[in-house]
C-alpha cells in the first residue's frame, strides 16, 4: 500500500492545532492513517505552507440562489429576506448558471468537502454531477 506524507506549518486534527513537528500520513485514497512525529515519519514527506486541516462541511446552503449574493442586503430579517428571494429571482439563465458555477468553485477552493443544500429546482444538478464536493440535497 502506498502512503502519502504531509507536513505543514500547522496541522489541525479537528481538535488540536499541532506545530510543524507532526506529519500526517494517508493511504493513496486520502484516508488518514495516522499522525506521527517528524522523526518517525521517514522519507518522502510533502512540505506545505499554511495550515493543513480536515475538510470543512457547509451544513446549510442554497446553491440555486447564488445569483442573489450581494443583491439582498444582509441583516434585514427573515421576512424581508424571503420577500427579496421571491421578488428578485428573475435573472437571465446565463447569470444564474454562472453564479452557481462560481459559488461551487469558491466553496471547493475554501476547503469545503461536503454540503447540505436546500433546493427547489434542478438548476444545480449539472454542476453537482461534476463537483468534487459531496452533496446532500434537501
Amino acid at each position: 500500500m502506498a502512503y502519502r506524507k504531509f507536513r505543514a506549518d500547522q496541522l489541525f486534527d479537528g481538535y488540536h492545532l499541532h506545530g510543524n513537528g507532526k506529519v500526517l500520513i494517508t493511504d493513496e485514497t486520502g484516508k488518514v492513517e495516522e499522525i506521527v512525529s517528524f522523526s518517525e515519519a521517514g522519507d518522502d514527506i510533502q512540505i506545505l505552507s499554511g495550515i493543513l486541516s480536515p475538510g470543512l462541511i457547509n451544513c446549510h446552503c442554497h446553491l440555486e440562489l447564488s445569483h442573489l449574493k450581494n443583491v439582498i442586503p444582509p441583516h434585514t430579517g427573515l421576512i424581508e429576506f424571503l420577500c427579496s428571494v421571491v421578488t428578485k429571482r428573475d435573472f437571465p439563465r446565463e447569470v444564474i448558471d454562472q453564479e452557481i458555477i462560481k459559488a461551487e468553485k469558491e466553496m471547493y477552493d475554501d476547503g469545503i468537502v461536503a454540503v447540505g443544500d436546500i433546493g427547489n429546482t434542478a438548476d444545480t444538478a449539472e454542476v453537482k454531477s461534476k463537483s468534487k464536493i459531496r452533496w446532500q440535497n434537501f
